[in-house]
């Protein structure tokens, strides 16, 4: 996908190297900000992970921007750590889900297990 507005993603990178990867984007302009939040695994997912917010500074390729976020894996070479596929996001909903708030859940007709504050 081609946007130059807000995206968001699922990272399974490690916060180190997303951190990085995110700081040399701001140097080089392609992003203007970002936001993450980390979660834990719920009962119906396998893996902790981090939820990625991105604000494009000019036009992206999403393609792009997950292999740039491709990560070697030490403990297992042949299946990186990447992102999963970007959605155009509203950083307002973006966080409310991000940080699992119940009253934002319950008016989607959602549950988590786990919260998060800023």
């Amino acid at each position: 996908m081609r946007t130059s507005k807000p995206i968001a993603t699922i990272s399974y990178n490690t916060q180190e190297f997303l951190l990085y990867k995110l700081n040399e984007m701001i140097k080089s302009h392609t992003i203007s900000d970002y936001i993450f939040i980390n979660h834990f695994a719920e009962e119906d997912e396998r893996k902790n992970h981090i939820h990625l917010w991105l604000k494009p500074n000019k036009l992206l390729d999403t393609m792009d921007i997950q292999a740039f976020l491709t990560e070697v894996d030490p403990l297992n070479p042949t299946k990186p750590l990447k992102c999963i596929d970007f959605v155009t996001s509203n950083v307002d909903d973006w966080i409310l889900y991000g940080m699992h708030l119940e009253p934002y859940l319950k008016s989607k007709n959602e549950e988590r297990q786990y919260h998060y504050t800023k």
